[in-house]
């Protein structure tokens, strides 16, 4: 009496140990490309490049002017404090961002108070593209994009 696989039930399991491979590399290939968000007719993300825009902040009062010719459609704010730092959403400080955001050549102001220990606070712009299906998504550009917020002593 010979021990050990048939050679059906080996054939089944490479064939299944390879099957499980396969969706493992297509599912890791996957999450590396993502979605391909489009705006004006390239990927969003070199879209970040030609979004211009200036921020200032005095007497408890933020504003942003879209100097670019792209829709900023929100704002996310990176706040650094002592050893930590966190992300926000503008519309966590203030109600009035514009609902379709800033459009080009626009201007926005509104009261924010940020904590006494923050030590620097940058401004991310966030666009809004669209999906190879027509889907709507939004894109945030990196820090790298971002401006740096002055504070006053």
């Amino acid at each position: 009496m010979k021990k050990g696989l048939s050679s059906i039930i080996s054939a089944v399991l490479l064939i299944f140990l390879v099957v499980i491979l396969g969706v493992i590399i297509f599912s890791w290939i996957t999450g590396i490309t993502g979605k391909v968000i489009m705006l004006e007719g390239q990927n969003i993300a070199l879209s970040c490049e030609n979004v211009g825009f200036r921020t200032s902040y005095s007497n408890g009062v933020l504003y942003i002017s879209n100097l670019g010719n792209i829709q900023i459609y929100e704002i996310k704010v990176i706040i650094s404090k002592a050893g930590s730092h966190e992300i926000k959403d503008i519309n966590e400080f203030l109600n009035n961002w514009p609902v379709n955001g800033l459009n080009p050549g626009g201007g926005f102001s509104g009261p924010v108070s940020f904590d006494l220990d923050v030590e620097k606070i940058i401004i991310v712009p966030v666009l809004i593209g669209k999906t190879e299906d027509g889907k709507e998504e939004i894109y945030s550009c990196g820090e790298w994009y971002g401006e740096e917020v002055i504070l006053e002593e």
